[in-house]
């Protein structure tokens, strides 16, 4: 199943190359490719989440704590919130910053796992 998401994101960043760097968000190709992501991106959230579930319950061993997990999850809800401004023509709304510190906040804690347990 990963392989997949490796496969599938490698497709979109090999599509993202051929775009103009100033196309306007509300360009239809530009709209089409956000829905076009944003099924990629739903699924390997729903994915991540489901590996964190099991991670949580013991039922499979990852390498990955449940912190690192919860980070990146945390990353990848934004990610799609701001695909579906995208996905509409429109420019996205910033977080407040009090909420982008926290997602970094969050990322970094679960990064600094890997050098205390590794």
């Amino acid at each position: 199943m990963a392989q997949q998401y490796i496969d599938a994101f490698g497709h979109l960043r090999q599509k993202l190359i051929h775009f103009n760097k100033q196309e306007a968000v509300t360009s239809s190709r530009m709209m089409e490719f956000a829905k076009e992501v944003y099924q990629v991106a739903e699924g390997y959230y729903q994915f991540e989440g489901k590996m964190q579930s099991l991670r949580v319950q013991n039922q499979i061993n990852l390498n990955l704590t449940p912190s690192y997990l919860n980070g990146t999850l945390s990353e990848n809800e934004e990610y799609l919130r701001i695909l579906t401004y995208y996905m509409n023509g429109e420019n996205y709304s910033p977080l407040p910053l009090v909420d982008l510190l926290d997602l970094w906040l969050e990322d970094q804690l679960g990064l600094l796992f890997f050098f205390v347990i590794f």
